[in-house]
């Protein structure tokens, strides 16, 4: 199957998608012989998030047909292997200007929106900040993250501290605890997106992809591939 391949390299687009899909209706539940990943498994093995948001739009349509069309582009037990999307934003001051906030404010709306039609039903996703605490939960409904955002404004004293808070509110809770169980257990991978209008601050250079690398590493020498969930043996 070449289909994954065209995704892992980033050459996936929305006209070459629809040619798969009339082609077969089936496609986007396919799953690659070798590595057992759907087309949207492989985009978000492949960092391509550009590609995980067409994936799931178009998933999102094919599923709406689905009710229908007694068809589901994604069957339910395979829904629960999708990752876990965790929304990082930036709330410190400068967020105030140019748009930022609103710009902000409306990416997480519609990455959410997309999210939770693809999910089981009760399912959602993660929503944390740089600087404010917010609902902890990891099931967020998009009326619940309406409901977060539109009180919200920006911490006009808050540090762009991307690295520490990382750490702390989505890899220490998320990723580490669950290392540090016993057993150890992830039960889906995770993908998370971290909005932010600058760097790293007070602490400039690579403290957010030493925080990266340095969970990756973690998770490799737990026998845990980058998607987060062990191999079949």
């Amino acid at each position: 199957m070449v289909i994954p391949e065209v995704v892992r390299n980033g050459f996936l687009t929305e006209a070459r998608l629809k040619k798969y899909l009339e082609a077969d209706c089936t496609v986007l539940e396919q799953r690659d012989p070798d590595e057992g990943l759907t087309l949207l498994g492989a985009a978000t093995v492949a960092g391509h998030a550009d590609k995980v948001l067409l994936l799931l739009k178009r998933g999102a349509e094919a599923d709406t047909l689905s009710k229908m069309a007694k068809h589901s582009w994604l069957p339910r037990k395979d829904r629960q292997e999708l990752p876990q999307q965790v929304i990082y934003c930036d709330d410190c001051g400068s967020m105030k200007g140019e748009d930022s906030w609103k710009s902000q404010t409306n990416l997480v709306e519609r990455i959410t929106k997309i999210t939770t039609r693809v999910f089981p039903q009760g399912e959602g996703v993660v929503l944390r900040f740089i600087n404010q605490e917010v609902d902890g939960s990891s099931n967020l409904s998009l009326e619940h993250v309406a409901k977060i955002l539109t009180p919200m404004k920006w911490d006009d004293y808050g540090n762009t501290t991307i690295d520490i808070k990382l750490r702390s509110r989505i890899l220490r809770p998320f990723i580490y605890d669950k290392l540090d169980s016993v057993p150890k257990k992830l039960e889906r991978p995770l993908l998370i997106s971290i909005l932010t209008d600058g760097g790293p601050e007070p602490k400039p250079g690579d403290t957010v992809k030493n925080a990266i690398v340095e969970c990756g590493q973690s998770l490799k020498d737990a026998a845990f591939p980058r998607e987060g969930r062990k191999r079949e043996s």
